[in-house]
């Protein structure tokens, strides 16, 4: 018990001496970024913040360690706070789509564990974050009021349908943006649902001003069922000596209007929740990947998928080798922590090519991008199933840039935490270089098939990845940075907000608690022991020794620095 007290002692003390001194240049470089991000200033200048964050970044992180062993919770507050504005400011200068930009806002005001833009008085309510778009994105203001669906653009007969679903300005904007998106999609379809007639039934006039205010969310099938419905109405009113209102003859005809035009913007406010994003301007179809291609009328088992697992890595492999990367892949095969667990499985997603599991250390490709290739390539199930070498041979043409982007992106990725002792922290920056990695490779073996003599290479590739490789190429590494569009992923930027917020909470809780074993160590021990596991002392004292966000934060930045100078000049190589 003696020495669980000395810990909580330690612990105590830790932050209240230091010996280490900042110069005085270093004092008021500090308090000019605090100020920047003080709750009660609300300056929160993003071009300040980069700032700071640059001088803090210089030299390995060194006045950032400096700060820390000076102050550390005052470092852990500041750091947290400058990249969640910096995060914030990213998202705006990315995108101008409202999907995108509403994806991200939820990631950072909802998701986000703990919510560092909350604690700036920013969100949950994005509402909060007005002032501050008008005054550092005041182009964007009217972008972010359409992308959080707020009240204030509504239109009134949208505004009048809502109402009936006890909906007004308040009671909307006090839901998260998530909840908004919700019980819009789920006012739309009920309220469609609502005002079409049943069969053998007319459509009822009284219904066409809430006709005309959901049908621009409509998608294409809605609409077209609706416009049939009010033009039979409308015919059968023409045909009829019954006396129509001039006021419903209006509103038909602007209905029929409405519902004869193209989806206007409108339609685009709610993005993929409508219509799976067809019209999002962006080369995939979900920001998770670019889907695994047409359904295909193939389709294997699970147990075949698991049976062919093995001759397929075996296709791979061969298929990578006469590439730089495809012989770093094989080298990192033979190393303790590159061994392959592979395997083709379900992913339960049509969308998704493939996957690293850090909890099994196992790459994927999911079987229906399998199943995809095969069709495209006139392979048959028998051909696969009996192990026809050159049926595997083309599939692992076709899927290889996915096991790169899987094995010599993600899983080296994971190695590179193992080997520094730092946690997996999963960030939207991993997804750019491992793309990276499987459009350079498709680069490289195209330039190696073509100097083979096969110039029709590329045309048995993907061609989604083809397009992406040309990005890569003409664009470089921001080019795929531009285009990997995972907003529902954390930034590295919004990741260490999370994390350094994350760690003085645990250390300020751990403080709190040594203070109350000081005073009485034997009523702290039986409140440790009523408290859930994953929570006790123990356990937030295991949690604190491994989360090091210092350390994480240092690395991550020089590793980012490393990967881009390896692009530039592999693609510079490709030019030679």
């Amino acid at each position: 018990m003696k020495f669980i007290n000395i810990t909580f002692l330690f612990l105590f003390f830790a932050n209240a001496y230091s010996s280490v001194s900042l110069s005085e240049p270093e004092k008021q470089l500090i308090i000019s970024c605090e100020e920047n991000v003080d709750t009660v200033k609300k300056i929160y200048d993003p071009v300040k913040s980069s700032q700071c964050l640059e001088e803090l970044d210089k030299n390995d992180t060194a006045l950032l360690i400096k700060f820390k062993q000076y102050d550390e919770y005052r470092a852990l507050s500041l750091f947290s706070r400058l990249n969640a504005i910096y995060d914030a400011a990213d998202l705006y200068d990315k995108t101008d789509k409202p999907y995108y930009l509403r994806t991200g806002l939820v990631v950072m005001l909802e998701k986000a564990r703990p919510c560092v833009l909350c604690e700036l008085q920013l969100g949950p309510s994005p509402e909060k974050m007005f002032p501050w778009v008008e005054k550092y994105k005041k182009e964007k203001i009217d972008l972010t009021k359409r992308s959080v669906l707020s009240w204030e653009i509504l239109p009134e007969e949208l505004k009048k349908v809502f109402s009936e679903y006890s909906f007004d300005n308040a009671k909307w904007t006090d839901l998260p943006i998530s909840k908004r998106e919700e019980n819009f999609v789920k006012i739309i379809e009920d309220k469609y649902q609502k005002i079409m007639p049943k069969e053998g039934q007319k459509f009822d006039p009284k219904n066409l001003e809430a006709a005309k205010a959901i049908s621009p969310y409509l998608d294409k099938d809605k609409r077209e069922a609706l416009k049939k419905a009010v033009e039979d109405m409308a015919s059968s009113v023409s045909s009829s000596s019954s006396p129509v209102s001039a006021k419903d003859v209006k509103s038909m005809e602007a209905v029929k209007k409405e519902l004869s035009d193209n989806p206007s913007d409108a339609f685009m406010l709610l993005g993929r929740a409508f219509d799976n994003s067809s019209q999002s301007g962006n080369f995939y179809q979900t920001p998770f990947d670019a889907g695994t291609g047409a359904s295909s009328s193939i389709s294997l088992t699970e147990e075949e998928a698991k049976k062919i697992s093995p001759a397929l890595q075996k296709a791979i492999f061969k298929e990578i080798e006469n590439t730089d990367i495809g012989k770093d892949a094989i080298a990192f095969s033979k190393t303790e922590h590159g061994k392959l667990n592979f395997i083709v499985r379900d992913l339960k997603s049509p969308t998704t090519r493939g996957m690293f599991t850090p909890s099994k250390v196992e790459v994927s490709i999911n079987k229906s991008y399998v199943e995809a290739a095969m069709q495209k390539l006139g392979i048959t199930k028998e051909q696969v199933i009996s192990g026809d070498e050159e049926a595997m041979s083309k599939i692992a043409r076709y899927v290889s840039p996915t096991f790169i982007h899987e094995y010599e992106g993600h899983q080296k990725q994971y190695a590179w935490c193992k080997q520094n002792g730092l946690p997996w922290n999963y960030y939207i920056g991993m997804e750019t270089e491992a793309f990276s990695k499987g459009y350079l490779y498709l680069l490289q073996k195209q330039k190696a098939e073509k100097e083979a003599g096969n110039s029709n290479y590329i045309s048995q590739a993907d061609e989604s990845n083809v397009k992406m490789a040309k990005i890569l190429k003409t664009e470089g590494y921001k080019g795929i940075e531009k285009n990997i569009l995972y907003y529902e992923v954390q930034s590295f930027r919004g990741k260490a907000a999370s994390n350094y917020s994350t760690y003085e909470a645990i250390l300020r809780e751990l403080e709190e608690r040594a203070k109350a074993s000081s005073q009485d160590a034997k009523a702290e021990r039986e409140r440790d022991a009523q408290r859930p596991n994953g929570f006790k002392t123990a356990d937030l004292i295991k949690f604190r020794d491994s989360f090091m966000p210092y350390q994480w934060y240092g690395k991550v930045i020089k590793k980012t620095e490393e990967e881009k100078k390896y692009f530039e000049d592999n693609l510079k190589k490709l030019e030679a």
